[in-house]
């Protein structure tokens, strides 16, 4: 097998480069000492009081540019809209609220920060039928098993793979647990499958498959950085279905035409970084 390259640690930069005064003074605060637990709460919590202090509230973009009309046709090929949906990792993230706007009636956004959970349960979001806020631990889940059609996380198991193999393992094994044995663990992640599929495929319950699908960055991989490691893919997001079938339901040409809506804007957005790119090498 080829060496792994760092998908974790461009994970991590692409989540903190878009708030550059919060990461120099977090940089700062770590340069003497041990490295920041990227699982643990301590880290996520100064992360966001410092960005609330500097008035950087900008982590609401969608992650790696993977939103609701991306999300939307692989969710509904295999959940109803009435299914309860729990979101791990949510951050500050809009998707719960898009979500529920959309029609989804029973979402959970768990976050292990107390703070940015405050944030949330302070605003608008507050009170909203149908979307529950919690301060949650992904790799220790308070919920009984059984309790969800849906597990859906966005990049959370590449920040707790910065910190060592044993997290993402107890995250993916408690996302099977609070699953119903008809549910579905969605997991979108800049993990090829040569290095990540190992994960689902020791934690999956006997039976259940996984299914791999791509979508193309926002922002294109430097070349320098593929050329690491040509046969895998770096230049896509990687997004996993694990269920008790891995085969969807077809997509409802209204579906579908949104699927392909969505890709043409990504591979757009990407143009159009590259472009912006070359223009300030210039």
């Amino acid at each position: 097998m080829a060496p792994r390259t760092s998908c974790i640690g461009l994970s991590i930069v692409c989540i903190l480069r878009f708030v550059p005064e919060v990461c120099a003074e977090l940089v700062a605060e770590n340069a003497s000492g041990s490295s920041p637990q990227y699982g643990g709460s301590t880290f996520w919590d100064e992360l966001y009081t410092a960005s609330e202090r500097e008035g950087l509230m900008n982590f609401s973009h969608p992650w790696q540019g993977v939103g609701l009309a991306s999300l939307t046709p692989m969710l509904e090929a295999r959940l109803s809209r009435d299914a309860s949906l729990l979101i791990l990792g949510c951050g500050d993230s809009q998707l719960p609220e898009e979500l529920l706007n959309a029609g989804w009636r029973n979402v959970t956004a768990v976050d292990i920060s107390s703070k940015v959970i405050k944030q949330k349960t302070s605003g608008i979001s507050e009170g909203r039928p149908g979307l529950k806020w919690l301060c949650e631990d992904a790799a220790a889940l308070s919920f009984s098993s059984s309790s969800f059609d849906g597990v859906l996380e966005l990049g959370l198991l590449d920040s707790l793979a910065a910190d060592g193999e044993e997290a993402p393992l107890r995250a993916v094994g408690e996302a099977y647990r609070v699953l119903r044995d008809t549910g579905t663990f969605f997991s979108v992640s800049t993990e090829p499958p040569l290095y990540r599929a190992a994960l689902f495929n020791g934690k999956a319950p006997r039976g259940w498959t996984t299914e791999v699908s791509s979508l193309p960055r926002q922002r294109a991989i430097d070349e320098r950085i593929r050329a690491l490691d040509p046969p895998v893919s770096l230049g896509d997001i990687s997004v996993y279905a694990s269920s008790a079938s891995a085969a969807p339901k077809p997509m409802a040409s209204e579906a579908a035409a949104m699927y392909e809506a969505a890709i043409r804007g990504i591979r757009e957005q990407a143009l159009a970084n590259d472009v912006q790119e070359k223009l300030k090498d210039s």
